[in-house]
């Protein structure tokens, strides 16, 4: 068919639901969101003055698909439902539903709950001190909206959002707290994240900031802080993965992480045939921990560790990174000032291998256990990375100093994820040596 006639051919179907759909205005035209939803039919537009609205446990019907919920302000979360009288804000049943700049504060329950295929749009959303955790959408994209202070102690909700499918962009998960999945949790889906900040979420079992099982997932320009899981994966734990999709965590930061019992940031295990877990330019320092692998602990998968810094962290089963029946690759990375065990340990039928790649000042060794005779080989090498910061971990700055070997190191590409910086070089002086510099 000629392009002109399928545009014709698609006029018909469109024109008639935008000639239909309608703007209710919040209370001008109707007293409350309550009575906007039944006033609305599908594709309208329900516009809310902005401020603080006693609502809960709101149903937009099946009847309402391609309803869009705003705030009139531009700013983000200045509609306000608080929920503090009922179990749940918005109980929703449409597809295509769109929230913008929409809090839902204080349900007992599940701030937002859709149902089935309802999926959604939420942009500039605030979800807030909802005890069933802030929203489960099983297909979401959420963008500009914030998760704080969400609960949960159902095994199946995350504190923050819970989702089969979720595309998540420049948002922010703080001080959430779920059982499996503090902040994030993905079951047989996909989840994509992207630009987003996580704070002091904490999980009861595996999983303190995201939780992603048969899943697909990519990670990606993010920042996780303070995060804390009882068994594994302070941070992120992913367990089984997708055979049609990626498992990636790329250009992160991960930072003051911690779990009981395995990776302290980070817990992988299980990929399906011929899949790996990718960690490119990722920075991992954490707080020690009591089991196996600081940083990083992989198991029954193979993985992929590129350009990326490993310092700070501690456990007594691998400093850094625990790999047990595994398959461990680092290539142009930075394991060092890790404490505790050996920088990496292998377990079972585990292997490791490393090229251009740098293992220093690890309290518990370096070039031993499973990477031993590597040294000098393949790029490797054992040196102090020379980072900016005499203490990185305290200081939060991970780059190195312009003099650094690990810059452009022979035949190898820049090793770590962090760059040069402070281009004033930093002097490693005794307190003598200071005391006689400044005379005194």
């Amino acid at each position: 068919m000629p392009r002109s006639a399928i545009a014709f051919a698609v006029l018909p179907v469109l024109v008639p639901s935008l000639l239909s759909a309608a703007e209710i205005h919040v209370p001008a035209d109707q007293p409350s969101l309550g009575a906007a939803l039944t006033a609305a039919a599908a594709n309208d537009t329900i516009t809310i003055d902005a401020g603080s609205y006693s609502e809960h446990d709101l149903t937009i019907p099946a009847s309402l698909a391609g309803l869009l919920i705003r705030s009139k302000s531009p700013e983000r979360g200045s509609v306000t439902l608080d929920a503090s009288g009922g179990t749940r804000g918005i109980t929703n049943l449409a597809s295509g539903v769109v929230l913008e700049r929409i809090g839902i504060w204080d349900a007992a329950g599940t701030g937002l709950w859709a149902e089935g295929d309802a999926s959604m749009v939420l942009d500039g959303c605030f979800f807030h001190r909802c005890g069933g955790g802030g929203a489960r959408v099983d297909r979401v994209e959420a963008t500009w909206t914030t998760f704080d202070r969400g609960t949960s102690t159902d095994s199946t909700l995350a504190g923050g959002l819970t989702a089969v499918e979720a595309t998540v962009t420049n948002c922010a998960f703080r001080l959430n707290a779920g059982v499996q999945g503090g902040a994030i949790r993905v079951v047989s889906g996909s989840l994509l994240v992207d630009d987003t900040y996580f704070a002091t979420n904490s999980a009861t079992e595996d999983g303190g900031a995201v939780y992603v099982e048969n899943a697909s997932y990519g990670i990606t320009n993010s920042m996780i802080r303070g995060s804390s899981a009882s068994v594994a994966g302070g941070a992120i734990y992913a367990e089984n993965g997708d055979p049609g999709g990626p498992h990636l965590v790329s250009d992160c930061e991960i930072l003051f992480s911690s779990a009981n019992l395995l990776g302290g940031a980070i817990h992988v295990r299980n990929l399906p045939a011929g899949k790996t877990a990718d960690f490119t330019r990722v920075i991992v320092s954490g707080d020690p921990i009591i089991g196996s692998g600081g940083g990083l602990s992989i198991r029954e998968c193979t993985a992929n560790v590129t350009e990326s810094t490993f310092t700070g962290n501690g456990a007594s089963q691998g400093g850094a990174i625990h790999v047990a029946d595994g398959t461990l690759n680092l290539h142009a990375s930075i394991l060092a000032f890790n404490q505790g065990g050996a920088a990496v340990i292998c377990e079972g039928v585990s292997t490791a291998t490393a090229s251009c790649t740098d293992i220093f000042g690890n309290t518990g060794g370096d070039w031993i256990a499973c990477l031993s005779g590597q040294s000098g080989s393949d790029g490797n090498l054992s040196v102090d990375p020379e980072f900016c910061s005499l203490e990185p971990q305290v200081d939060e700055d991970f780059r190195l100093q312009p003099g650094s070997p690990l810059l452009d190191p022979p035949g190898c590409p820049r090793m770590g994820a962090a760059g040069a910086g402070c281009f004033v070089p930093v002097e490693r002086l005794s307190w003598g040596a200071l005391k006689r510099r400044f005379g005194n």
